[in-house]
């Protein structure tokens, strides 16, 4: 005969399983990994579990998060790791994992469609092999990194062939795919078509990454302003020039000196 226990067990299984059900199923990637400094224009996130949300000044940004811009949308985001990131109008990056706890340090982005440029943080300066940006034609490691990212399928200033450009401010980078590996040192410029094919190396400053024509040979455009010099890692809203003096359509973030908890405004 089974015993009143047995049989209150046995009544309480299907609720403990579908309980257990619940707390596995519940976003694990769900967690506050980064911050937004500024935004202009319209910005929204997409959660990891497909819900959509407006994105403010302060808002935090979580693990699994894809943020996405508007026509007229900058949005500048700082990381756990002191990393910056500001995404250009029409834009899609998705932030797969991020982790920068004690000795954890990881960080794997996606870019999606339009633009970013980032400045690397603790993960990209202590852990190099821990860093990974992935678009559609190669994926991206750094080497404690300034650079600048933008895969153009037909929505680029016209001339400009589709595929990823890329251009570094400060340290380099290297591209991996299906043709091989590719570094781009400081102030040097590329282009990736698909993921079979090599970088290009590029004379000048793409007009996809600058918004101004590039000088066949090299150089700056006869017309353009003197440089404007630059403390060293040092972002601030509304600045928006290369040390080369050209023009760029991303605005500069807002500095955080050595602070660490992305509370910054």
């Amino acid at each position: 005969m089974i015993s009143i226990e047995s049989r209150k067990a046995f009544r309480a299984a299907p609720f403990l399983a579908v309980l257990s059900a619940l707390v596995f199923a519940l976003p694990v990637f769900a967690e506050p990994v980064g911050r937004v400094l500024a935004l202009s224009g319209a910005a929204q996130v997409q959660s990891a579990a497909g819900g959509l949300r407006p994105l403010a000044q302060g808002a935090v940004v979580e693990r699994g998060d894809t943020l996405m811009t508007g026509v007229d949308g900058n949005l500048q985001v700082r990381f756990v790791d002191d990393a910056l990131l500001m995404v250009r109008p029409n834009s899609r990056i998705r932030v797969d994992d991020y982790r920068a706890e004690g000795s954890t340090l990881h960080s794997v982005l996606s870019l999606i469609a339009g633009g970013i440029r980032t400045l690397t943080g603790r993960i990209g300066k202590a852990r190099r092999d821990a860093y990974v940006l992935n678009t559609p034609t190669a994926t991206i490691g750094v080497r404690g990194t300034d650079y600048e990212l933008r895969w153009c399928q037909g929505d680029c200033p016209a001339g400009s062939a589709d595929g990823l450009y890329l251009g570094v401010t400060g340290g380099g980078i290297v591209a991996r795919n299906d043709a091989g590996e590719f570094d781009l040192k400081t102030h040097e410029y590329g282009l990736i078509r698909n993921k079979q094919a090599a970088l290009e190396k590029l004379d000048c400053p793409p007009e996809a990454l600058t918004g101004v024509a590039c000088v066949a040979g090299g150089g700056t455009p006869p017309d353009a302003e003197p440089p404007v010099a630059e403390s060293k890692d040092e972002y601030r809203v509304g600045e928006d020039r290369e040390p080369n003096g050209l023009k760029s359509p991303l605005s500069r973030g807002t500095s955080c000196g050595s602070q660490s908890d992305f509370g910054c405004r």
